[in-house]
């Protein structure tokens, strides 16, 4: 029998409560975590674990004004770090550090999901855009005045969404058939031939066939089955989801309902990273709209679950213990999601471009994605540009595109490099722009970062091992303690102080985790330093100094990661 509306699990929604408590109080105090812990019928332990695991959720108070500034490569490279400066220096606080007599914190967080409108910053979870050192003036006036967040000029809030260049798949004609009614006209079956036609495979990494999912999903036995959308978009430098469910939310619901409906699904979450959490509303408002005019059966019960701040939660498993109450710690796999996914059911999870894709295949059928693309690698893919270009912002371009038709798209002529894919993907130099983006040469991730000539690649290093010592759950040993060394050996490289012992440390470490981390955070931390040390000799050979490995004291600004990195990993489960 499957699940009707409103049916979920009962931990499903202990951390909603924990951010719901945070919303209204700014913080979860001890009696708060009490009363949840009596509330969901979980130890005070399981709670404060919660709570220690998402950076998000407080457990005091910080005050009515709570900054935190984008630490995204480009953020940086467009001046975060000389604003956060000044807004500190002017009230008089200390990143990290809580100033009681203003009520203001203010601190880094890895990607607010705003790169192509950066420097970025979220204050009390409401996105800052465009930050310039006049607005910063102006914001440091408004806490000096006490002003409420919520009575602060709206044009400070404004979010501007840039699709610069339009394909097939973000194609609003106007005549487009009803993507839902089109299946529940031919059923099925027909829409599982045109999915397995169309060739379009998953877009986290992996590039699995959708179309051996679904059916391993609709085939397995269970009374009923969940789909999720992951709107988890946690990659450095990613803003196209933002883009998605804001101008596209009704196509990616009939994308969800499709799928609801072929794999027989009663249960569907959206999970939402926390830094969209101002989505919230209009999402619930397209969901709502979205069962009055019949899109979304009544069968299937579709809620927003909101995340508190994990990257790790944009792993498929680890996004499912999330949404089961837990820390976001990725599953071992096998089983599959697909055979046992949330509460043990068989759980269909997609990003929202592939919800998107799901719309436009079961509108046009699959020939039409395999119109464009190429042979392994059909249709197009999205990209979120930003960086040193000229127009940032979403790119439609097919599979085959090579990096340098990209880069003339966006603006981006004489750059020495290109992060795609965040941390987990590669760094592409000058050399490799005539390589194209596909499933064969290179992997095509949300995130598409333009280097400047004029950039010191050093400094996009110690950026991204940054990221990963501050992202990684904890739960393995690899990657709680190599995420760690390989930030210390990229600030030795950066300061000019690494050696050919350092260097060779690096690939040691990256063995490592490649071989053994428990999942693919951990093994790619390693990526970006591999890419420099194989792509870019001269800018290793700058940085480096003859002699034995020199060891270095830890940094004020490492030994507060580490210690925020032990505080999430030694709380009992």
């Amino acid at each position: 029998m499957a699940m009707l509306r409103g049916e979920r699990s009962h931990h499903s929604s202990l951390l909603q409560a924990l951010i719901a408590i945070q919303d209204k109080k700014g913080f979860i105090s001890e009696e708060d975590a009490s009363a949840v812990s009596l509330r969901f019928d979980v130890s005070v332990s399981q709670v404060l674990s919660l709570i220690a695991f998402y950076r998000f959720l407080l457990d005091r108070d910080h005050g009515p004004y709570r900054f935190l500034f984008s630490d995204n490569i480009t953020d940086r490279m467009a001046g975060s770090e000389e604003l956060m400066q000044q807004l500190c220096t002017h009230l008089c606080v200390r990143p990290g550090k809580i100033n009681r007599a203003a009520g203001v914190y203010v601190n880094t967080t890895s990607c607010t999901g705003m790169a192509d409108q950066g420097p970025a910053a979220l204050v009390n979870g409401r996105p800052l855009n465009k930050l310039t050192p006049q607005r910063i003036s102006q914001i440091a006036g408004l806490v000096d005045a006490q002003v409420p967040v919520a009575l602060w000029p709206a044009r400070f809030f404004h979010i501007e969404n840039r699709i610069c260049h339009a394909g097939p798949l973000l194609s609003d004609a106007p005549d487009l058939p009803d993507p839902v009614a089109r299946l529940r006209g031919k059923g099925a079956e027909w829409f599982l031939g045109e999915l397995a036609a169309s060739g379009l495979r998953g877009l986290a990494g992996s590039g699995f066939p959708a179309a051996t999912k679904w059916r391993c999903c609709r085939a397995t036995e269970a009374e009923t089955r969940v789909v999720i959308c992951n709107a988890d978009e946690g990659e450095p430098g990613a803003f196209k989801d933002r883009v998605l469910l804001t101008d596209y939310i009704d196509d990616v619901l009939a994308g969800m309902a499709i799928a609801a409906e072929v794999v027989g699904a009663g249960l569907g979450f959206i999970y939402l990273r926390g830094e969209y959490a101002y989505l919230r509303p209009a999402i619930d408002e397209a969901i709502s709209r979205a069962y009055r005019n019949g899109t979304l059966p009544d069968s299937f019960d579709l809620a927003v679950h909101l995340g508190a701040g994990a990257y790790v939660c944009g792993e498929e498993t680890a996004l499912i213990e999330s949404l089961e109450g837990k820390r976001g710690i990725p599953r071992q796999r096998p089983p599959y999601p697909a055979e046992s996914g949330y509460l043990s059911l068989p759980t269909l999870v997609h990003n929202v471009e592939s919800f998107l894709s799901v719309a436009r295949i079961a509108q046009h059928g699959g020939d039409w994605l395999r119109r464009h693309g190429t042979a392994r690698s059909p249709g197009t893919r999205l990209l979120s540009i930003s960086g040193d270009c000229e127009n940032p912002g979403v790119y439609e371009v097919p599979y085959g595109s090579s990096v340098d038709e990209v880069l003339r798209l966006c603006g981006g002529a004489g750059a020495q490099a290109v992060q795609i894919a965040g941390g987990t993907g590669q760094t592409v130099p000058r050399s490799r722009f005539g390589h194209v983006l596909s499933h064969e040469d290179i992997a095509a991730g949300a995130s598409f970062m333009v280097i400047g000539a004029d950039r010191d690649l050093t400094v996009l290093l110690e950026n991204m091992a940054t990221f990963f010592e501050r992202e990684s759950c904890g739960f393995c040993t690899p990657c709680r303690t190599g995420c760690p060394q390989l930030t210390r050996l990229a600030g030795k490289l950066r300061r000019g102080r690494a050696t050919e012992a350092d260097l060779a440390r690096v690939s040691e470490i990256a063995a490592m985790l490649k071989n053994v981390a428990f999942c693919d955070l951990g093994a790619s931390a390693a990526n970006t330093f591999e890419d420099l040390i194989r792509y870019f000799p001269d800018v290793i050979r700058e940085h480096t100094e003859g002699g034995a490995a020199a060891p270095e004291p830890a940094s004020a600004g490492q030994k507060t990661r580490r210690r925020e990195s032990e505080s999430r990993k030694v709380m009992p489960l």
